[in-house]
């Protein structure tokens, strides 16, 4: 359900910005574990009317590891020291879901949260760390 906002949400990191406002995911807890039901709110600053047909959640998930294996080879008479590099990565979870139909496809400037519920997949890692880019 989306709904006008009347206090000031404030936006302090500068990835919520965006031409024509500003946009904040909250969820209800910091962690969770493979089946909960994540509950949370989008929070919307629009600046200047903002054309869309709908608000979207996209949650992906995967993992990646990578170390070098190192070994010691015979070469002839000599001891040789061998190393490879191994990686791999695994994705465990792509969620992508319209939350919100925007009523005459556009929002009007103004403040709004929209709520949103869904469900983690069983199979994922119960640990998980966001990696900046």
């Amino acid at each position: 359900m989306i709904s006008a906002v009347k206090e000031m949400f404030y936006f302090n990191d500068s990835r919520s910005n965006f031409p024509k406002g500003r946009i904040q995911l909250q969820t209800e807890f910091p962690f969770y574990e493979p089946g909960n039901l994540v509950n949370g709110k989008i929070f919307i600053e629009v600046f200047e009317q903002l054309f869309a047909n709908f608000i979207e959640i996209e949650v992906k998930g995967q993992e990646k590891a990578a170390f070098t294996r190192y070994w010691m080879e015979q070469d002839g008479d000599r001891q040789v020291e061998r190393s490879e590099r191994v990686k791999c990565c695994h994705k465990f979870a792509h969620y992508k879901q319209p939350v919100f139909p925007i009523p005459n496809g556009f929002l009007a400037p103004g403040s709004y949260a929209v709520s949103f519920q869904f469900q983690l997949p069983m199979g994922m890692p119960s640990s998980i760390n966001f990696k900046d880019k």
